[in-house]
């Protein structure tokens, strides 16, 4: 019962204190203690918000653009009440409001819904930071955007990535674009310079500048284009933009453009007036604001230079590395063009070596065409060939040779003739020179001439014939043998019978190309040529005779009928002997009968000469 009383006692004294708390809290001075103490916590819990953020954070007044609030994020310190925006970061004196950095306030008051952006801003030092903005409205009572909020990401490093991609894609399409006029084999050292020059100029942005290429045996640095120049302040023509930069004596080139092919670096500058390398611009030349120059190489030697100058903004390490790296795309260029000039010149030497041959081979071929027309109608064609395919068997200048002469004649044929139509007495010589043409060949026997009805004929040219002589006299016996035949045939036509009488001699003779330029032949001369023409006038109708020079080459294997001597015209006393076969081989038939001619026949008696 206690307890209980107890409990009655405390709760009364709760229920009165919390009456005292209650009036306590409805007097104006706590109630207001209490709002400001809650301001202050709602207060402290937005700033902590607001710092907690990584990224700058800021309320802008939609009225007049001041930035109402703004984090330590943005780093830009305490702010003064009525700073601006674009002030602030954008370093202007008016609101932004360009296509490529829209403002997003002016945005949102169109469409007062939130919007991204992104824009160049700057910090507290001046620095450019790229930024991506999201930005909300803020709404007053009557639904008007009375403040926008910002929230600021530094995309900075983002946007130099993409930028050092997008550099290196502008550099590799560069490259790509210039392989194919670099390696075409109908490209010449302009096209490829001027293909070089564009991409050059287009990637550094430059206005002006040349490729060269430096000459392997001068060593000068010849420019093969330049860009350009202002009109009147430069004195290479228009039709011819290539100009030549010398290589001094020293070996070194002058002035500022000569600085990389001294030291083979590439370089540039911005302010080429305090270069080292400045040596003042030559008259007429347009003046150089900043300059970049890059030598070509291939291996350790300098092969060329790519110069480029006055561009707008300065030039930086990028667009050297990257015109380096055109210069190695020039430089294998060089390197083929240099090979297919090798090759062309190659080319060149061996069609001058062809045609140098082909006029041998010309040469050649009349030479060989002069021996087949000068032998082809007296030789046989197996002989023909093979002098043709073993030339060093017959010289055409001329040798002395020892060879062995046969001379026939046809007794009495101008008295057998008389009375003859002229195409009867052509059809009868023509028959009897075509037979023993046939047998002379057969015996490879060369045809001097003609002689009217009689034949000179020289045996081991221009073949050489170890066994000429022998050869000779077969062929006599040949003839002589086929002398019935066609005596036959001669009498079955209407013709008149022919015999014929044959001297031979051998000796040393000269042979080769008698004439002159304009008429001459392949023939022989020489004094065993009148022995044997000397014999044949001692012959009579079918006899052989020889001389003692001929039997004593033959020796046994001859058949030697009479034997005598004579006085031999413009010879003298002279053996001669009677042929009438040879052992083994062939034989005359007996003498049938004695020509009817001026010719004596001589025979010996007791060692003298007579005659019938």
């Amino acid at each position: 019962m206690k307890d209980k009383d107890k409990t009655k006692e405390q709760l009364v004294r709760e229920l009165v204190e919390m009456r005292q708390r209650v009036a306590e809290l409805e007097k104006p001075e706590t109630r207001l203690n209490w709002t400001e103490e809650l301001m202050e916590q709602h207060s402290v819990c937005h700033d902590l918000i607001l710092e907690s953020l990584p990224n700058a954070f800021y309320v802008i007044d939609a009225s007049d653009y001041t930035i109402k609030v703004a984090n330590s994020a943005a780093k830009f310190g305490q702010l003064s009440k009525d700073v601006t925006c674009y002030a602030l970061t954008h370093k202007s004196d008016r609101p932004c409001g360009s296509a490529e950095h829209p403002c997003p306030l002016e945005e949102i008051r169109e469409t007062k819904r939130p919007v991204r952006v992104e824009h160049l801003h700057y910090d507290k030092n001046g620095n450019p930071i790229n930024v991506e903005i999201h930005a909300f409205p803020v709404f007053d009572n009557e639904g008007n955007v009375s403040q926008i909020v910002e929230y600021v990401l530094d995309i900075t490093e983002r946007r130099q990535a993409e930028e050092a991609l997008k550099w290196e894609l502008a550099v590799n399409s560069a490259l790509s674009e210039s392989y194919k006029p670099l390696v075409s084999p109908w490209a010449s050292i302009e096209d490829m310079t001027n293909t070089i020059l564009d991409k050059a100029k287009g990637l550094t942005g430059s206005k002006h500048g040349y490729v060269s290429s430096v000459d392997p045996n001068t060593g000068d640095n010849i420019g093969h284009t330049l860009t350009e120049m202002f009109k009147g302040q430069c004195r290479v023509s228009e039709e011819n933009k290539g100009i030549t930069f010398p290589r001094g004596k020293d070996g070194l080139y002058s002035g500022l453009h000569g600085h990389s092919l001294n030291t083979l670096e590439a370089f540039f500058t911005n302010s080429p007036e305090t270069h080292k390398a400045k040596r003042g611009i030559p008259e007429g030349h347009i003046p150089i604001n900043r300059l970049l120059s890059v030598p070509v190489m291939l291996g350790k030697e300098l092969v060329g230079q790519i110069a480029l100058a006055n561009k707008d903004t300065d030039y930086t390490e990028r667009e050297l590395e990257a015109i380096r790296r055109l210069a190695q795309f020039y430089a294998l260029a060089i390197q083929r063009k240099r090979a297919e000039d090798a090759v062309q010149k190659a080319h060149d030497e061996l069609e001058r070596r062809v045609e140098e041959r082909t006029a041998e081979l010309q040469k050649s071929y009349r030479e060989r065409a002069f021996i087949r027309e000068t032998f082809g109608a007296y030789l046989s064609g197996e002989v023909v060939t093979e002098i043709l395919a073993s030339p060093e068997g017959v010289k055409l200048g001329g040798e002395m040779r020892e060879m062995t002469v046969l001379v026939s004649d046809l007794c009495g044929f101008t008295s057998a003739t008389e009375g003859m139509e002229a195409p009867q007495v052509v059809e009868l010589i023509n028959r009897y020179l075509e037979k023993m043409t046939d047998i002379i060949v057969s015996h490879e026997g060369t045809i001097d001439e003609f002689t009217g009805d009689g034949i000179l004929v020289f045996f081991g040219a221009p073949r050489l014939l170890p066994d000429h002589t022998r050869r000779a006299v077969l062929c006599a016996l040949e003839m002589q043998g086929a002398m019935k035949e066609l005596n036959n045939e001669n009498l079955s036509m209407g013709l008149p019978r022919l015999e014929m009488g044959m001297g031979i001699n051998c000796g040393k003779l000269v042979v080769g190309n008698i004439g002159s330029e304009k008429r001459k032949k392949y023939g022989a001369v020489g004094r065993p040529i009148i022995v044997a023409f000397r014999l044949e006038e001692k012959t009579r109708p079918g006899e052989i005779v020889i001389s003692q020079a001929v039997k004593e080459r033959l020796g046994n294997e001859l058949q030697i009928g009479s034997t005598w001597s004579d006085n031999l015209k413009g010879i003298g006393n002279t053996a001669i002997y009677q042929v009438i076969g040879m052992k083994g081989e062939l034989r005359l038939p007996m003498l049938e009968k004695e020509c009817q001619s001026e010719k004596p026949f001589h025979f010996m008696i007791e060692g003298k000469s007579s005659k019938l």
